[in-house]
């Protein structure tokens, strides 16, 4: 998700610190690597770095986080941050779980459909790079 995305999701809904929402996010930058980001459907709490500041808006400048949420209701100490670790990629914000696990399902069927095509071009390459070692053994005999 890209910073535009991410100001409508968040900031143009008038979410404020302590508001609990659902983030989710899978991402892959490379389709050789590892994911960017997984983050599967997660029920989490608004809150800021240093949570100093309850109900406060939320907006760019402020240093805030989201807080899985745990079985009851309180969240938990780890906190996941706004963006990936590149900083490419913003987290994505529902309101609704359903509305989450929908967007999770989008993102791993895209991340799927690039790997398939990722394999395809490696196998391709691999098969023509066998292709010509085997060319030049025939030259050679």
């Amino acid at each position: 998700m890209l910073y535009k995305e991410f100001q409508e999701q968040v900031w143009n809904r008038g979410l404020r610190v302590n508001d609990d929402v659902w983030v989710v996010d899978f991402q892959y930058d490379d389709a050789r690597k590892s994911p960017v980001r997984n983050i599967p459907p997660t029920h989490a709490r608004i809150t800021t770095a240093h949570d100093d500041q309850p109900n406060a808006a939320v907006y760019w400048g402020r240093q805030y986080q989201f807080r899985p949420l745990g079985q009851d209701g309180t969240p938990k100490n780890n906190a996941i941050s706004r963006y990936s670790a590149n900083r490419r990629f913003f987290i994505n914000v529902f309101l609704t779980q359903d509305e989450a696990e929908e967007f999770y399902t989008q993102q791993c069927l895209a991340a799927k459909e690039q790997l398939e095509e990722a394999a395809r071009v490696s196998h391709e390459k691999f098969m023509n790079s066998l292709q010509d070692v085997e060319r030049r053994l025939q030259r050679n005999r």
